[in-house]
């Protein structure tokens, strides 16, 4: 191998980080070949490695002879002995082949192959690794800029930073660090491309990762980031155990101004996300205060958002930001009307109604359950996340039904049962009908042919002469 391919060899696994293995494995591969064009056949062309140099040494595998035959694998006795004095008649003997004797054509296209081969190795090797790192943030520096295009020096490759990627806020100089996420790696005959962003609300989601230690062990969770690259992003976030809001702000707000500082400026509204769409809506419209959100068509995620005068421009944002911002967030066309222009609207009857609805008292044929007192605040509010605000509603629901409502486990569920049978007294209807039917006064001599009964313990509903109740497994005795 000559000494310019063993030092290419060198600065490759020095610069590069390519295997030397790997490296080596090429040239060898390169040399055979190489004989092969020149002898027709490389059955008896032997590779060799010098440890200590490191460079690949070409051998053609000759056996000793009194008279040769063929001069491509016998040598005579008399020239082995020349070479090694102790040879013998069927002894083997290697001949280092120069690069020069394989023809200076062949020795030339080896070396070229050599060199090429090695690019792509270390091409395949920067395009698998970047490949990996799709998603990540990654830092470099800045080196070069054409055509409003950013060049940046990750170390072992060129990035480019494009003009679409950039916000427009933002000004580099060379040699400046640059924060960006990797959002594709492209491998051409140039060699492999990384391109990066700063646009991309993932890079917004990454430096909240960074920054606050609960988003990236999971405490918090993003469910949803969107933006307008330089002047504003909206995050809703969500946890169980923590408040998410105020763990992204900071105390006194540090952490959300050290990401704003990055984005040179840009706002940035951290959104309390909540399973109902009402209170998610009217969250992501922040910094607007909502008086009420109305669900206008469910099917076409349609809604409408009411306000006071003095919020209408602030809910809808400069050109209109802020409100496509949270229906971009939240998934649901929101229109902004005020208190005076929602009553002047003429919808049709049932969406009148459903509108109305939220503004007026309930009916007075119906019982909010929220008379049922001894029930705790966090039950009362998921029956009401999950749609049943009246007691007339709730005392449809069994216990299996009761159950399958998000965020209610069992017990709760127990609770409610015992309220009911506490509180509410159900009439059937024949019942009812055959209460009419008495004269007044007569109510207290209807007597109920069947029973509902429930544990004592636990409120399991029992069926007459069980002897075990299902529920928590006490012994029952009916009288």
């Amino acid at each position: 191998m000559s000494a310019s391919i063993a030092e290419a060899v060198r600065q490759l696994v020095h610069n590069k980080g390519i295997s030397e293995e790997l490296i080596l494995q090429t040239v060898e591969d390169i040399l055979l070949a190489a004989y092969k064009r020149k002898f027709g056949t490389s059955e008896n062309a032997v590779t060799n490695i010098n440890e200590e140099t490191g460079e690949v040494h070409l051998y053609s595998k000759k056996e000793v002879v009194e008279e040769v035959g063929d001069d491509l694998f016998e040598i005579s006795l008399e020239e082995a002995r020349e070479r090694n004095s102790e040879c013998d008649l069927k002894d083997e003997v290697l001949i280092e082949i120069k690069p020069s004797e394989l023809g200076r054509i062949a020795a030339q296209a080896a070396k070229q192959i050599v060199f090429q081969r090695l690019k792509d190795i270390e091409k395949n090797l920067i395009y698998s690794e970047y490949q990996q790192k799709i998603g990540q943030l990654i830092t470099g520096h800045f080196q070069r800029e054409k055509n409003g295009h950013i060049f940046v020096e990750l170390g072992r490759t060129e990035a480019i930073l494009p003009k679409s990627e950039q916000s427009p806020k933002e000004f580099f100089s060379i040699g400046e660090r640059i924060k960006a996420v990797i959002i594709d790696v492209q491998n051409s005959r140039k060699g492999t491309q990384v391109v990066l962003s700063r646009a991309t609300p993932l890079f917004v989601q990454r430096l909240f990762e960074i920054d606050v230690p609960e988003i990236n062990e999971g405490v918090i969770q993003v469910k949803s980031i969107v933006r307008d690259p330089g002047y504003r992003t909206k995050m809703s976030v969500y946890a169980r155990e923590i408040d998410p809001v105020g763990a992204c702000v900071g105390m006194k707000g540090m952490r959300i101004q050290t990401i704003v500082k990055e984005l040179e400026g840009e706002k940035i509204d951290i959104i309390r996300y909540n399973d109902n769409i009402r209170e998610y809506i009217a969250n992501a419209l922040s910094p607007a205060e909502i008086e009420q959100v109305i669900i206008i068509n469910e099917e076409n995620k349609e809604v409408l958002a009411v306000v006071n005068e003095n919020q209408l421009s602030l809910s809808i944002g400069k050109q209109g930001q802020n409100v496509k911002l949270a229906s971009k967030l939240t998934g649901w066309h929101i229109d902004i009307k005020t208190m005076s222009e929602f009553e002047k609207l003429d919808y049709e009857d049932e969406t009148r109604k459903a509108a109305e609805d939220l503004f007026v008292t309930q009916e007075e044929d119906t019982h909010s359950i929220t008379q049922l007192t001894d029930l705790s605040p966090e039950i009362i509010s998921i029956l009401q996340v999950s749609g049943i605000s009246t007691l007339e509603e709730l005392v449809e629901k069994s216990k299996d039904d009761l159950l399958k409502i998000v965020n209610l486990d069992e017990d709760m569920v127990n609770k409610i049962i015992a309220s009911i049978n506490e509180n509410i007294v159900v009439v059937g209807e024949e019942q009812e009908e055959e209460i009419s039917e008495l004269p007044d006064g007569d109510e207290e001599e209807v007597e109920l042919e069947e029973y509902t009964y429930f544990c004592p313990e636990c409120n399991t509903e029992l069926k007459e002469g069980m002897k075990v109740c299902p529920g928590c497994h006490v012994e029952l005795e009916f009288e």
